[in-house]
């Protein structure tokens, strides 16, 4: 069976990986895996963009509770949990941006680590600040969806196809699981 070059049409051998006449690359496996490559550093701009959005409505509900906490004299420090968790958001989500084609994992684990930082940060605070839960959740998810990014890129996952999906429902199910954890806390 004769093989074409989808990009003009020249006649092309089995094993070529480049078309001769246009030089248009052929191998398929190749392509699938920028494709993956690709998909992973677009989860990651979405991630750092949504971050950054968000930390300014978190940092203006945060200063927000912490007006009625000092009204109130309460004593709660949801206000500045809630700006602490934005802050972190900040920077992870700068680093995140910033790094995005980045192929070493260093920013990647940074970035991790910054969002279970803020996610930890925000367990137990929904007392006056409802919503602090909820973004620490989304922090929780951004952090597996880190780690789970790094995790699929290793060799066990790039032989195995079918546990890749098993690790993706894991990480939404602790995000769901974290969300549960902290507003009931």
């Amino acid at each position: 069976m004769k093989k074409y070059c989808t990009n003009c049409g020249n006649k092309i051998k089995e094993n070529d990986e480049y078309c001769a006449k246009c030089g248009k690359e052929l191998s398929e496996k190749k392509n699938k895996k920028n494709n993956k490559k690709a998909t992973w550093e677009t989860s990651k701009l979405v991630i750092s963009i949504i971050s950054l959005v968000v930390c300014f409505f978190i940092l203006i509900q945060s200063c927000a509770a912490g007006l009625v906490n000092s009204v109130d004299k309460n004593g709660s420090v949801s206000g500045t949990q809630g700006f602490i968790c934005s802050v972190l958001m900040l920077i992870a989500g700068s680093v995140g941006i910033a790094n995005r084609d980045e192929t070493e994992n260093g920013p990647s684990i940074a970035c991790m680590i910054l969002y279970f930082i803020a996610a930890f940060i925000t367990i137990g605070s929904g007392n006056t600040y409802g919503d602090l839960p909820i973004w620490g959740a989304m922090c929780c998810g951004f952090g597996l969806t880190y780690a789970g990014s790094m995790l699929l890129q290793t060799k066990y996952f790039k032989k195995h196809e079918k546990d890749k999906w098993v690790l993706i429902v894991a990480i939404i199910t602790l995000s769901i699981l974290f969300l549960i954890l902290n507003i009931y806390s």
